[in-house]
């Protein structure tokens, strides 16, 4: 259905290797969207943060990405806080975002933890292109119950999420996420469960044999703050999914095993 209340913000981003490192080739931004100066947390690694002059998602606002890493480069985008969806009288708030990575290039697409007010509504679509199996994507996100602070758990109207993986024009992963609080059970088994955060991590592209995979499993075993599994999508795919009640503890359970993972497996 169309948003009446529609206005569409554009972030499009290109990286590219100059032979040393990686740089930003081509740049294009509309308010509220602008992006930090990239920095090499790594030298090999350019960071880029997205900053943003609004105080989050408001009603009838329309986002839309593109992200490419060109042949060779290595990126990882992120934004700069939490993603803020307030609240909405009748309307919703959605986003578009395509990546394409290339051979031998890397992309690490840290979508920033999503807080949903009581009675906002949304909806994204994310959809990554891999040139081939030299492609090494990354993608994470995290989602929240709402604000509990303000006793607003599950009071949002609607979230929905659509993500959809290609490698050389193959689908190889689709996850077609949709929750209505009104109407589904959110607390119960098989959903959060009495969490507050629900957290996906997928890899692609790696080369990581079963008994590294059980070393994910224990690692997210021995914390007990935190419920999670891991899950093999083809031989050289992984999707991880974790519970607890802090972005935070997810953002680091996710950091530990991003570090200990290379194109070939863990280290």
């Amino acid at each position: 259905m169309e948003n009446q209340f529609g206005r569409t913000s554009r972030c499009e981003l290109t990286a590219s290797s100059n032979g040393e490192k990686t740089v930003l080739s081509e740049v294009a931004f509309t308010a509220p969207f602008k992006i930090m100066t990239p920095f090499y947390e790594k030298p090999d690694v350019m960071h880029v943060m997205l900053l943003s002059a609004s105080a989050g998602i408001m009603e009838g606002d329309t986002q839309e990405f593109q992200i490419r890493a060109e042949n060779g480069a290595h990126m990882r985008f992120s934004a700069q806080a939490y993603e803020k969806i307030h609240k909405m009288k009748k309307g919703f708030a959605k986003r578009h975002a395509h990546i394409q990575v290339e051979r031998d290039a890397n992309l690490e697409y840290d979508a920033p933890p999503v807080i949903p007010f009581a009675q906002s509504a949304y909806t994204s679509s994310m959809e990554a292109d891999l040139e081939d199996e030299s492609s090494w994507f990354t993608y994470q996100e995290i989602l929240s119950c709402g604000r509990t602070a303000y006793g607003e758990c599950f009071q949002y109207r609607f979230y929905h999420n659509l993500v959809t993986v290609r490698r050389k024009g193959t689908l190889i992963y689709r996850d077609n996420c949709y929750f209505e609080p009104e109407k589904m059970e959110l607390e119960g088994l098989g959903m959060y469960e009495g969490f507050h955060h629900y957290g996906t991590l997928l890899l692609f592209n790696r080369e990581i044999e079963k008994q590294k995979i059980e070393g994910i499993r224990q690692l997210l075993d021995d914390n007990p703050e935190i419920e999670g599994g891991v899950s093999r999508i083809t031989e050289r795919d992984l999707a991880i999914r974790v519970l607890g009640n802090r972005a935070q503890e997810l953002e680091e359970v996710f950091d530990t095993i991003k570090n200990r993972i290379g194109k070939t497996g863990v280290v």
